[in-house]
């Protein structure tokens, strides 16, 4: 082993990737390699196995189609309860300031003093406070939009007006065409609700967009 060991340190020998041990003569033989053998198989196209890969690309399709719509479903649904929240958050508000401007009328109507009152001065800022919130719940894109915004200013500012001894008549008047609006714009968001889940045709939906566009058109111009 001693003898082994001084040849492995005289030689300083690296030895190759391919290479044996010879322990009888204490070295290292390189091994000879035969040159690579390079094998060329033809064999026909697999039908079965073609098929297969063309039913899984197609069933991965119907997968992610059946994803897409189904998240597109989704957020339909969450964009239509956002619509119902929208509408009666406008139906409450608009309640409430017609309700609120009709005691302030009646109670200015009334009584001789209820104008100088804490209770009118409670009413009023009240019905200002609603007027504020309704305005800001509608957007001013189309004439319908826009006229509900004009058609509560003009109730309020009727309203501040009223002094005792006035009819009223004329104010109510202006609140039946307000509420008459806002019934259309609820009706209008409960249309965008049906379109959302699916529950209007494709030519309902189609021809009201249309009536939309040509109202907004001809408001535009005036």
């Amino acid at each position: 082993m001693d003898d082994l060991e001084k040849a492995a340190g005289a030689l300083h020998y690296e030895a190759p990737m391919l290479s044996s041990y010879n322990q009888k003569t204490g070295t290292f033989q390189q091994i000879l390699t035969p040159e690579p053998i390079l094998l060329k198989v033809d064999s026909p196209t697999d039908t079965g196995v073609l098929l297969i890969g063309i039913a899984g690309i197609f069933s991965s399709l119907l997968v992610g189609l059946f994803t897409y719509r189904v998240q597109r479903n989704q957020i339909k649904a969450n964009i239509s309860q956002l619509r119902h929240h929208w509408r009666n958050e406008l139906r409450d508000t608009a309640s409430e300031f017609l309700q609120t401007v009709t005691a302030l009328v009646t109670g200015v109507k009334n009584q001789k003093n209820f104008a100088k009152s804490p209770k009118r001065f409670e009413l009023w800022s009240h019905a200002l406070r609603l007027q504020t919130k309704m305005n800001l719940l509608i957007t001013r894109k189309g004439v319908l939009e826009r006229g509900v915004v004009q058609m509560s200013l003009d109730v309020l500012i009727s309203a501040q007006k009223f002094k005792h001894g006035d009819e009223p008549e004329d104010l109510f008047i202006i609140m039946s065409h307000l509420e008459d609006m806002i019934r259309d714009q609820l009706q209008n968001a409960w249309l965008d609700i049906q379109d959302d889940l699916g529950l209007s045709s494709f030519w309902e939906r189609f021809n009201r967009r249309r009536r939309e566009r040509f109202r907004n058109r001809a408001g535009n111009s005036d």
